[in-house]
């Protein structure tokens, strides 16, 4: 299935890319050994080249960053000063985003192509895509979002955008650093490395640990927060950089353990108002445990100035174990919360009430995920008196599996505290191997003359997908009763993006590409992938420290996808199904500035401010056990239609610096709902959420204090009424910080 036409072309245009009638001359600067192996793992590459690319991106790194991770270190906070983000907090802290982009469904991040180091990250990326794990935001000293039609680099999925997350490099000289912090709700953070180079070689020593007790309130007592422990080495070997072909070899090893005390069950409307952070009593016994290794070897080779390649080996593992209540007498969660005087038994024992034996049940959700994979990617430079080529070519051959294994075990409550009184028998409920084999490439070109740059590229993915489901009486995986389930997908995904510079400041782009997510290993045969014409235009206005962007986009899909997953609100099998035809477009908006500027003065003045409009609606009727009736016209659920982030700061090298940043998200529909505004069910809230950062200057060299403090006015709101009930967002949280680099 691998080799077919497409395929045969591409492989022609690698044959060109190396051939030898390839002229060694450049037109523009050499770009440092550092510049090209950044640029082979990264999006955009760094902050100064986001005007360079045709279509909407962005990248924050350096300073910009740091004050981004203002408070606990969400990456959510981060993402809100990018347009074009759609992200539903689900637990206040960030560990689990939920990411879309340009209108996408933003649930578990699935519909996002999701990196780290330009390596597919999410714990099985093609198989099962929900991304329970996500990096540790605070220990990255770069993100990237790219959302046109540049991103068929990035594939599998191509419909929304891809982000990618940067760890920390080898520093080039010796250098410790320190950010230690403590706060509010006995929240203590610390985030410490320390590396050095020498002339064959370097290393990186890293950790990024965090606890709290967290912010909710469990009835009767207990702990509702976790504990994170991250650890990366990183280990390079390298030829003398200064003579001959130029190679280097680096080693990535990361750990990561998560213990939360974490729950799906969240509040009714009426006790939300009168207690926002309250856990009910069924919720005590409900803990997430994660763990994840990542490895990765990495090659570089820079064989002329003209021709690099860059070869990364890659895997992963992911066990994810969240034992939670599931259900109460008989009725899902989501029902009983909903709906609290039609079930008052089941209600009552949420809250702690005596109970029936067996009332309650809960469900140990136990998977194991891995995935593995070789990439390579190599880059060619073509110059001649008209244009200037840069040839990219890449290759992927990838490997994830996803195992499920769940059972059930009944409860009841007695005073306010959960007896086991029915232990259920091994994988009495979900036992079930999904895995996916996959082989993708992609050429690219960008074709530089003058004041026009195109960038025409396409990509190819081979994918099969299977499933195994062993049902639930057959724990020991006989067979007996095996339901197994394949589907092979070729897909060719073409993009083209082109931008004029009118001028030294304004430069005006346009694209258009296919959009592409498969399906995942579902156990129903008839599903499609999802597939989708998108288009953009906009431009980039750059000017000394303003740096603006305008962008509108349209997105037409074919089939769009859904996932029946319980934290979208489903059932839990996790297995996609088709929503038929839908359409997304808006505008994107930013800008960034240092005021000081214009004024001069000794005084820095940063300011920033960016807007997105998103509308999402579905283009044909249909029906589904999650989302009921759905009309043609219906407004798709959890996109914002607005919303907006604002920033400012004044910064001086004597006095600090103080920053305060802001954002707005317009209420969701949580149900398809049509555009008239009839309500079919609850919707969030609009929130406007305000933070600040102060930072002492050097009290000594390397060393300075701040404090954060996020949700100054103390906004009581509802982010989610997913999985089950109202989901708070996080309330005023206050830390205070020493930073130490020497």
């Amino acid at each position: 299935m691998y080799l077919k036409k497409p395929l045969s072309y591409l492989f022609l245009g690698v044959l060109a890319l190396v051939g030898p009638s390839a002229q060694a001359q450049q037109a523009t600067p050499t770009p440092s050994k550092e510049e090209k192996i950044l640029d082979r793992i990264t999006v955009v590459g760094s902050s100064a080249k986001v005007s360079a690319v045709p279509g909407a991106a962005a990248f924050l790194d350096g300073e910009a960053l740091e004050e981004a991770k203002t408070g606990v270190g969400d990456v959510t906070r981060a993402l809100r000063t990018v347009p074009g983000v759609n992200i539903v907090e689900e637990e206040g802290f960030g560990l689990r985003p939920n990411i879309g982009m340009r209108g996408s469904p933003s649930e578990r991040s699935s519909s996002i192509t999701l990196m780290e180091d330009g390596v597919l990250i999410a714990p099985a990326p093609y198989s099962a895509p929900a991304a329970y794990f996500f990096p540790t935001f605070g220990r990255m000293s770069g993100v990237e979002i790219l959302k046109g039609a540049g991103q068929i680099k990035y594939g599998p999925r191509t419909t929304g955008g891809s982000l990618n997350l940067i760890s920390t490099s080898i520093p080039e000289e010796a250098k410790v650093s320190i950010n230690a912090a403590t706060g509010s709700y006995n929240t203590q953070r610390a985030h410490i490395y320390a590396g050095d180079s020498f002339k064959y070689g370097g290393y990186l020593l890293e950790t990024y640990q965090m606890r709290t007790d967290g912010f909710k309130e469990l009835d009767g007592g207990g702990d509702t927060g976790f504990n994170l422990q991250d650890y990366m080495g990183k280990f390079r070997l390298n030829t003398d950089r200064s003579e001959g072909t130029y190679q280097q070899l680096q080693l990535k090893v990361g750990a990561y353990d998560q213990a939360a005390n974490e729950t799906y069950l969240g509040l009714t409307r009426d006790d939300f108002e009168k207690s926002p952070y309250r856990r009910y009593s069924a919720s005590q016994r409900d803990k997430f445990d994660i763990q994840q290794n990542q490895y990765q070897l990495q090659h570089y080779i820079e064989a002329s100035d003209t021709l690099d390649v860059t070869t990364t080996g890659y895997y992963n593992t992911v066990e994810r174990r969240w034992n939670k209540l599931d259900s109460v007498g008989g009725n899902s969660l989501g029902v009983v919360l909903d709906n609290p005087a039609l079930y008052p038994d089941s209600y009552s024992w949420l809250t702690g009430a005596n109970s029936p034996v067996d009332a309650l049940s809960m469900r140990d959700a136990d998977r194991d995920y891995y995935a593995g994979g070789v990439q390579s990617v190599m880059v060619k430079s073509l110059n001649d008196s008209i244009f200037d080529h840069r040839l990219e070519f890449g290759v992927r051959y990838h490997q994830d599996e996803e195992d499920r294994q769940q059972k059930d075990d009944k409860y009841q409550m007695v005073n306010g505290t959960m007896v086991t009184t029915s232990a259920g028998t091994p994988l009495n409920q979900q036992n079930r191997v999904a895995s996916a084999e996959a082989v993708a490439l992609y050429l690219q070109d960008t074709v530089s003359s003058g004041s026009w740059r195109l960038i025409p590229g396409i990509r190819y993915e081979g994918i099969n997908l299977e499933s195994k489901d062993y049902g639930k009486s057959d724990p020991d995986r006989t067979g007996s009763s095996l339901k197994k389930t394949e589907n092979s997908i070729d897909a060719v995904i073409p993009g083209v993006g082109v931008e004029y510079a009118i001028s030294d400041t304004m430069t005006p782009f346009a694209g258009i590409h296919k959009g592409f997510s498969p399906p995942g290993a579902t156990s129903t045969e008839d599903v499609k992938e999802e597939e989708s014409i998108a288009y953009e235009i906009g431009t980039n206005i750059n000017h000394n420290s303003l740096a603006s962007q305008i962008s509108f986009f349209y997105n037409d899909y074919d089939n769009l996808l859904g996932v029946d997953s319980l934290s979208s609100g489903g059932t839990g099998t996790g297995d996609s199904f088709n929503l038929g035809e839908a359409r997304t477009y808006g505008v994107e908006t930013s800008i960034r500035h240092d005021m000081a500027e214009s004024l001069e003065t000794v005084f820095k003045l940063p300011v920033y401010a960016t807007y997105t409009f998103t509308d999402a609606e579905f283009g044909s009727s249909f029906k589904s056990d999650q989302y009921g009736t759905v009309t043609k016209g219906d407004q798709i659920p959890y996109i914002a239609p607005n919303q907006f982030s604002v920033g400012a700061g004044v910064e001086h090298e004597r006095f600090g610096k103080f920053l305060l940043r802001s954002y707005y998200v317009e209420s969701m529909v949580t149900q398809p709902t049509p555009n008239s505004g009839v309500s079919r069910g609850p919707s969030t809230d609009s929130y406007f959420v305000l933070d600040a950062h102060i930072e002492t200057p050097e009290i000594q060299k390397g060393t300075s204090l701040y404090v954060d403090i996020t949700n100054i006015l103390d906004q009581d709101y509802i982010v989610a009424w997913r999985p089950s009930g109202a989901r708070p967002g996080a309330p005023r949280t206050a830390l205070a910080g020493v930073k130490f680099t020497f």
